[in-house]
């Protein structure tokens, strides 16, 4: 295990900005991976922490958790920078600390039973390109060696395995109160008295003069940022070419679900009108 947290922290570090038109790397390998942080965040002690090109480690992660999954390096650190607080643990994270700088409230979204950041994503992902950087190191396994990684470092981030850190339980509860805080609030696509909420109003994209949408499109509007953010940073497509062909068909569907005509010569994955009117 040392060897492999040695190897670890000395590996090539990658920002967002070096990752995004990398059609090789993060590669589709299982294996281990460390984040590093330029900026500190609020609270968060780094005694001990280990420290490299002025960014301190303060989380490490495997990917895939175990045999049976295909999740790879590429597509779980893909999905830390660009997806959303329900698939990511350091996401959620992320965003409860920096809630009071970027505005990262906690929310339920759609059914009721996903949390995420809403249209606040937005604002991490791009913090997250300014202030954090990744390093990883292909191992077969990656669950077997894990936990003794954490137990060997100061990962104020990390919470399984990593009990005995002296910042795990002020985590915990801030996690808990951004939780027990988002079920109080109301859920991002409920109705409330036959309209939608105020959040939903302010979220969905709409034509000038375009009818206002229907709770139930709003929903389907959010599954389909949902499937958005899937195929840019989980699918594993080598070029934006392929991601644009996916997303342009799948606008055009369900532009043609909401009573839209799509319309010919439409890029639905890159408009700022989309859906149309």
């Amino acid at each position: 295990m040392p060897n492999v947290r040695d190897r670890l922290l000395a590996a090539p570090i990658y920002t967002w900005n070096a990752l995004a038109p990398d059609a090789m790397n993060p590669p589709r390998r299982p294996g281990v991976y460390a984040w590093l942080f330029r900026a500190r965040l609020p609270g968060v002690p780094l005694t001990d922490c280990f420290t490299r090109d002025g960014m301190s480690v303060l989380y490490v992660g495997i990917s895939p958790e175990s045999e049976a999954s295909r999740a790879t390096l590429r597509s779980r650190i893909r999905y830390h920078f660009r997806g959303n607080a329900e698939g990511s643990t350091l996401r959620r994270t992320l965003g409860c600390l920096l809630e009071p700088e970027i505005g990262t409230c906690l929310r339920r979204v759609g059914s009721g039973n996903r949390f995420t950041f809403a249209d606040a994503e937005a604002a991490l992902s791009e913090w997250m390109a300014a202030n954090a950087a990744v390093a990883w190191l292909e191992v077969e396994r990656p669950w077997l060696v894990e936990p003794e990684i954490i137990r060997s470092l100061s990962l104020p981030l990390n919470i399984r395995d990593n009990e005995h850190h002296a910042f795990y339980t002020t985590l915990r509860r801030t996690r808990h109160d951004a939780n027990q805080r988002a079920r109080s609030l109301a859920i991002v696509g409920e109705i409330n008295d036959g309209q939608a909420t105020t959040a939903i109003s302010q979220s969905v994209p709409t034509n000038a003069g375009a009818p206002p949408m229907t709770p139930m499109e709003s929903l389907l509007m959010e599954a389909w940022r949902d499937f958005k953010r899937y195929v840019e940073t989980d699918m594993g497509y080598s070029n934006s070419q392929n991601r644009r062909e996916c997303l342009n068909g799948a606008g055009a569907f369900v532009d043609f679900l909401l009573g839209r005509r799509p319309r010919a010569g439409v890029r639905y994955a890159t408009s700022d009108t989309w859906p149309t009117s």
